[in-house]
């Protein structure tokens, strides 16, 4: 191959712009489908993080309470830091649903 006797310049091509101005009606279409995308992905996404379990230690396990924090019957619940948990003891006749005869 042989060398040529003036040096090579390099012209810059530009590259001419295809397809013009969005359309008015495809900008529409794009917008309504991107800001129904955010609703979709918004709503899974609070279901998620609603529903999903964090920090679950010892999920059904079993616990010992001592009896001094036992309340006693009509007494207002007692929170159980170890298991996470409220305890109530209710007196005869709370807690159900009508009579028990």
């Amino acid at each position: 191959m042989a060398v040529p006797d003036r040096p090579i310049i390099a012209v810059p091509y530009i590259i001419p712009p295809t397809g013009g101005p969005v359309p008015r009606r495809r900008f529409l279409r794009w917008g309504f489908a991107g800001g129904l995308g955010f609703v979709v992905a918004g709503t899974l996404g609070s279901t998620l993080q609603f529903a999903w379990p964090r920090n679950v230690k010892g999920f059904g396990g079993t616990f010992t309470v001592p009896s001094a924090m036992v309340p006693t019957p009509g007494e207002p619940p007692v929170f159980v830091a170890q298991a996470q948990a409220w305890l109530v003891h209710l007196a005869p006749g709370e807690g159900s649903w009508g009579d028990d005869d």
